[in-house]
């Protein structure tokens, strides 16, 4: 103060210093309280947000409670336990572990229907096995409650029915005491045979009587059989013996198809019998041999025709003309299976080849072998037939991938057609047809397409040069990689016919002797190339399979062709072979003879063929053929040794 003073200033009392002091002081509160709220407001917002998210896990797991559905509701509940209310919580538990109660219950119910189903569909397919019909009629009834659970169980429904329906042609016990003659067919229907008939009329299924096998069995040729009726009993007769294992359904199949099918080019059925240790079908013998035999005419073929008595040497080699309206009329049989009518469904043959062709004793032909053949079933805008629920069946290098991949189709049996029309214009085996063509022609360079179709017709059938080219264009056609482009078995019907109308006889009709019949091998012409016809050059371009694809297709069906081959000629062996392709070939090495060489080479085609179907590359490149030359020429010196067996002292039976 007294500085104050002596500066002049006035003394700074205790009054002003208190009020500086009061100023200071009152604004703390003011902070404190700016602070307060905005605290108020930080959890204002929390609260609301919070209230939010329960609202949103509430309003979630309400959603999911109205769908009724268990996983849904479960997944709900793990996504929003943390945020909605109680209650809700509470009623999404009760009503998951409501909905988790209903599903085990239901997985339990569907659990019994399976196996219902799965015990309705084996005791069906025992019934069928058995042939007993009161069993069928049981287990139809039985599985037809359970048709909805099991897909396979509709179509066994279907074969069995058609079973019932051949089963009620057979007599009554009390019937069949009074006489053989009360077992034959009624009026239009065919006639329920006993075994022992056909034991008599075979003698005793006798090895000198047979005359074919197939994949049905052995063909034996029969004398007459009295149960027939009347009309039928003293005509020549071929007895057809299922084979050890072959399912019912495939007998059935045949008959219900040949009882409901009329048509002049298709074999009939004379009779069957249903014994369950041996079911035979019984059809008129066809003394011509099958249009197979008539085109390869070997050893074994000469033999078996001689069997049925109509030839007394090897006959002559058919005409181009009498090879064409063979197959002709076996496409004529095939067309009228394709279409529907009141008393059949659109049947599909899948089996189709030169073999199945049978000729009589004027070369009318007959299509054979309806034991694969089935109705077909609507997929898409072609009709599919699944092997996952019926057969594959596969006839080396007559079926195509379709076929191999268990699917048939109006195209599958076209294809086969088209495989068959080639092998008839060049007398060639179907196996690797294409590339043994090509091997023929100079040397391999010329693509299939490019070879005159009169250079690759078989010399000693007289094929005039222009029909030699309509049956090439007619095989690219209906074997066109690209489907759509395909032509249709009615159109292909239609140019046969024209080709054996316009094409006068003198200049087609020059069959020759077997004896002096060219080879398949020898058999490309030195005649001067012409120009393609418009049907060629329709079609000329389409086919152009991926050369590697196409050889391994080769190889596997040589294999096939092989095996089978290699079947017939060991066959009298009194063991079944192994399963098992390289068991089987040991076997035969080891157990039959089977020269060394030939079992050497085999298991090398094996190792190739097992390649190319498992479509393992680097082994195909490592184990596999060169190229196309070495593959053909490997198969060539194979087909030698094999027929080489199959000479009469190896197979006279």
């Amino acid at each position: 103060k007294a500085r104050a003073k002596a500066a002049g200033a006035p003394a700074a009392g205790p009054s002003s210093y208190g009020a500086g002091a009061s100023v200071a002081v009152s604004s703390a509160p003011d902070v404190s309280a700016a602070a307060a709220g905005a605290s108020a407001a930080v959890g204002a917002v929390a609260v609301a947000d919070t209230a939010l998210q329960q609202a949103m896990a509430d309003t979630a797991l309400q959603q999911a409670m109205a769908m009724g559905e268990y996983e849904a509701l479960a997944a709900s509940l793990a996504a929003h336990h943390a945020s909605a209310s109680e209650p809700v919580l509470a009623k999404a538990r009760e009503v998951r572990d409501t909905l988790r109660e209903r599903r085990k219950k239901q997985s339990q119910a569907q659990k019994r229907a399976h196996a219902g189903a799965m015990e309705a569909l084996a005791a069906l397919q025992s019934a069928q096995r058995d042939g007993d019909a009161p069993a069928l009629v049981a287990a139809v009834s039985r599985a037809e409650e359970h048709a909805a659970a099991l897909p396979a169980i509709p179509e066994e429904l279907a074969v069995a029915r058609a079973m019932l329906d051949s089963l009620a042609l057979a007599p009554e016990p009390a019937q069949a005491a009074e006489g053989s003659a009360s077992s034959a067919a009624v009026a239009g229907r065919v006639a329920v045979l006993d075994l022992e008939a056909l034991r008599a009329a075979t003698g005793g299924f006798a090895s000198e009587r047979k005359i074919g096998s197939g994949g049905f069995g052995k063909v034996f040729c029969a004398d007459a059989i009295s149960s027939l009726p009347p009309p039928l009993r003293r005509r020549q007769l071929a007895v057809k013996r299922a084979k050890v294992g072959l399912e019912p359904a495939d007998l059935a199949r045949e008959i219900t198809l040949l009882q409901s099918c009329e048509h002049p080019h298709l074999l009939p059925l004379y009779g069957y019998c249903l014994n369950a240790v041996s079911p035979c079908l019984v059809f008129p013998l066809m003394v011509g041999g099958s249009l197979q035999m008539r085109l390869s005419l070997n050893a074994r073929d000469v033999v078996r025709l001689k069997r049925m008595g109509h030839f007394d040497a090897a006959p002559k080699a058919l005409s181009w003309r009498q090879k064409l309206r063979a197959v002709l009329q076996a496409v004529d049989a095939l067309v009228y299976l394709h279409t529907p009518d009141a008393r059949k469904p659109l049947t599909l043959h899948r089996d189709f080849k030169p073999a199945n062709i049978l000729l009589d004793s004027s070369l009318t032909a007959f299509l054979g072998d309806t034991g694969f053949a089935k109705a077909a079933r609507r997929h898409g805008e072609t009709r599919l037939l699944d092997a996952s629920t019926g057969r594959v069946v596969v006839s080396p290098g007559y079926a195509e991938e379709d076929v191999v991949n268990g699917h048939y189709s109006e195209l599958t049996d076209g294809f086969a057609v088209g495989r068959t029309l080639l092998v008839v214009l060049t007398g060639r085996d179907a196996i690797s047809i294409e590339d043994e063509c090509e091997l023929a022609f100079e040397g391999g360079n010329t693509p299939f397409v490019d070879i005159p179709a009169e250079r690759l017709a078989e010399a000693a059938a007289g094929w005039p040069a222009e029909v030699a080219g309509a049956v090439k264009a007619l095989y690219i056609g209906l074997c066109v990689k690209k489907k759509r482009f395909r032509l249709t078995l009615p159109d292909v019907l239609d140019t046969l016919r024209a080709l054996l109308q316009t094409t006068p006889p003198s200049q087609a009709d020059r069959p020759v002797a077997v004896a002096g019949a060219t080879s398949a091998a020898t058999s490309v012409q030195a005649a001067p190339p012409s120009g393609p016809g418009p049907l060629t050059r329709q079609v000329r371009g389409m086919r152009r399979d991926d050369p590697e694809q196409s050889l391994q297709r080769n190889v596997s069906d040589a294999f096939a062709s092989f095996m089978r081959r290699l079947d017939d000629v060991y066959q009298s062996s009194a063991t079944d072979p192994p399963a098992d392709f390289r068991e089987r070939l040991d076997h035969w090495r080891f157990g039959w003879g089977l020269p060394e060489a030939v079992h050497a080479r085999m298991h090398r085609l094996r190792i190739w063929r097992n390649a190319s179907e498992h479509r393992d590359q680097q082994r195909w490149a490592r184990e596999g053929p060169r190229d196309a030359a070495e593959a053909a020429m490997f198969i060539k010196e194979l087909d030698v040794s094999v027929a080489a067996l199959e000479a009469p002292s190896a197979f006279a039976d």
